[in-house]
């Protein structure tokens, strides 16, 4: 018998008792993998929101950034992008 075949059979074994504790114990289980998909969707919908606050609060400190200083003589421009870059036209 080869190590790959005894481990194997191992987990062969494993997913035979684990099916069978699952048949016993259904109403845990289930119960069990509800709460599961709640925490995942929960996950999901707050890194939503805290990606969605970064972007928002990365393009308001880019609005109000004030532009370098210009000599006075010069007639200027400032152009705000979408990126965090402010471009001066003179």
């Amino acid at each position: 018998m080869t190590l790959a075949l005894l481990i194997r059979s191992v987990l062969e074994l494993a997913a035979i008792i684990l099916f069978i504790a699952g048949l016993v114990n259904e109403k845990k289980l289930i119960a069990f993998e509800n709460k599961l998909m709640r925490a995942v969707a929960i996950h999901i919908r707050n890194h939503r929101r805290r990606k969605a606050l970064e972007k928002k609060l990365a393009a308001t400190a880019a609005q109000t950034r004030a532009p370098e200083a210009l000599p006075e003589e010069k007639i200027a421009v400032t152009v705000l992008a979408a990126e965090p870059v402010m471009y001066h036209i003179a």
